[in-house]
């Protein structure tokens, strides 16, 4: 009779992030947002605004554009839209979050 080995037990490891290379941006969002236990709801909220962001700048990459253009659409917001600076806190995240 031949013994079968056992292998011991790995350690519970969390799930690696999904590569991001190629893949578009609001489903890097998507990702990064799962990957923070954010809520689907809160996830889809992120993607409506970063949309919007974009849509306001020509369909530029946020890779492009830096502060100058995050601070136009936050004005744009404010006086042309009558939204709060709370309101703003998305855009941080889609200015920095995917890059990290």
């Amino acid at each position: 009779m031949t013994q079968t080995q056992k292998t011991p037990a790995s350690p519970s490891k969390p799930p690696a992030p999904p590569p991001q290379q190629g893949r578009k941006l609001l489903d890097q969002v998507m990702d990064t947002i799962r990957l923070k236990h954010y809520s689907e709801r809160t996830g889809k909220t992120y993607v409506h605004w970063i949309t919007k962001y974009i849509l306001f700048h020509n369909k530029r990459h946020p890779k492009e554009m830096g502060f100058p253009e995050v601070e136009a659409f936050q004005t744009h917001l404010a006086k042309d839209q009558k939204l709060s600076a709370s309101s703003h806190t998305v855009l941080a995240f889609g200015a920095r979050g995917i890059r990290r």
